[in-house]
């Protein structure tokens, strides 16, 4: 592929590699900096396909290539909280939590039940519904996680009924 074919490729896939980051890790910060990433990793040539046709398989691979960065960056924020928490004696830094004002407790508490259900998934089951999310075909997911397209919808609709139970044991209803 050419710089141009990159850039424009690129270009194209920036908002939902943004999208994907955010919902993997959480804030649009992290998330910025994950796209960043990867965009200097492809411009670089880091990230390298033996695809005869890479251009034609770009916005898979390169999600794959964006969940690698993304858990990679989730490890570190990982290891990094814990050290902190280690060395201070509060876990205030770590919880993150605080009053919300009472025009949005309501959509905060949502949001907050939302987190808590997501986060309750295994990195599995979290990178298949995002990946579907994003409007990923079962195969295209299955080849960015390294299994066949059938179990990707398998941990889809795992993941689907984990979520439901989870909103459900928080007072929401069956409508999720």
């Amino acid at each position: 592929m050419t710089r141009e074919q990159i850039k424009s490729l690129v270009a194209k896939n920036l908002p939902g590699w943004l999208s994907y980051a955010k919902q993997l890790l959480g804030n649009v910060a992290d998330a910025e900096d994950a796209v960043q990433e990867l965009a200097m990793k492809i411009a670089k040539g880091t990230f390298q396909t033996n695809d005869p046709d890479p251009a034609k398989h770009f916005r898979a691979w390169s999600i794959r290539c964006l969940y690698t960065v993304c858990m990679d960056t989730q490890r570190s924020k990982s290891r990094n909280r814990l050290r902190q928490a280690s060395d201070e004696s509060g876990f205030d830094q770590l919880s993150g939590s605080g009053p919300a004002p009472d025009a949005n407790a309501l959509k905060e508490e949502l949001r907050a039940d939302l987190d808590h259900c997501f986060a309750a998934l295994s990195d599995q089951h979290r990178s298949v519904f995002l990946a579907r999310s994003a409007g990923l075909k079962w195969q295209e997911i299955g080849d960015i996680l390294g299994v066949p397209g059938s179990t990707a919808s398998s941990r889809y609709q795992a993941a689907r009924k984990q979520l439901q139970e989870c909103l459900g044991q928080r007072g929401y209803g069956r409508g999720v």
